[in-house]
């Protein structure tokens, strides 16, 4: 006698499939290219989790980049942890994909730190390239009463190449045998490369926007580096700026308040500083 339990979830970027074999207790994890990210579904349809519409439950999705960092530096590791709490519920599961914001390509390497609750996974097909991180079937278990967590690491790529996306997707399952009724979550962050990489090589002490936060008037201070090109992203990785006037120092922004990424380029060198505007 054979039984399923279908759990799913959906991040910065992931989705949860569950099953769950009586007498082999194993599990595939999520189905790949479910994260809801760039060219992938989520498992909120027929055969995988249906119920409600995403994001519509009570539960809370988190991801916690390096506890709260919102930039990176090439080849460095950073600790990413996945949570989802939701009021009784007793299985758990998520998928987390890594792209670059530019051109949906994999970004970096993540790297298993509990092997009996995660997994790697490899894309196929159109998503050849692509590595997924998912939970095994003793990680579907809750981490505490109502709470489904997984921690790993992530390896930033080796040269800065803008922006990544971490792509989240979570379900909560209602443990019913069936794909019905369960809950499905998605999320995303994105993480910026950090300014050391222009004060490595330009030897400088500083290069920032001010004042900070600002009505959408800043000063740019960059010291002795010779910026070539300047860019505005959002959280989520669009950018709604670009440009740069090397004789003038005045960045206006005519943006919704709201917290920002600014870039600055000096050659093949990047820099990123997050600013807010409030008016």
């Amino acid at each position: 006698m054979r039984r399923n339990l279908f759990t799913g979830s959906v991040v910065g970027i992931s989705l949860l499939f569950i099953a769950a074999d009586v007498y082999d207790i194993t599990s595939a994890g999520a189905p790949i290219a479910s994260t809801g990210s760039p060219g992938e579904s989520t498992c909120a349809r027929s055969g995988c989790h249906t119920g409600s519409t995403v994001n519509s439950g009570t539960g809370f999705l988190n991801i916690d980049f390096n506890n709260g960092l919102t930039a990176y530096e090439p080849g460095k590791k950073y600790t990413v942890t996945v949570s989802l709490q939701q009021q009784d519920i007793y299985r758990f599961g998520f998928e987390m994909l890594a792209l670059h914001t530019s051109d949906s390509t994999n970004a970096g390497a993540f790297i298993i730190l509990d092997t009996k609750r995660t997994q790697i996974l490899e894309g196929l097909n159109e998503y050849l390239g692509r590595k997924y991180v998912t939970y095994k079937y003793p990680g579907t278990l809750p981490y505490a009463s109502n709470l489904g967590k997984w921690t790993f690491e992530w390896e930033a790529p080796a040269v800065a190449k803008g922006a990544i996306t971490f792509y989240t997707s979570a379900v909560s399952a209602n443990n019913d045998g069936t794909d019905k009724g369960d809950t499905v979550y998605i999320k995303e962050l994105t993480v910026v490369p950090a300014l050391s990489g222009i004060n490595e090589e330009m030897n400088l002490n500083a290069a920032y926007a001010f004042p900070n936060p600002s009505d959408g008037r800043f000063e740019i201070s960059n010291g002795n580096a010779k910026i070539t090109a300047l860019e505005v992203y959002t959280v989520k990785g669009e950018k709604v700026y670009s440009g740069y006037k090397p004789d003038s120092s005045v960045l206006d922004l005519d943006l919704p308040d709201g917290v920002y990424f600014l870039q600055l380029h000096s050659g093949s060198h990047t820099a990123s500083e997050k600013i807010i505007i409030v008016r």
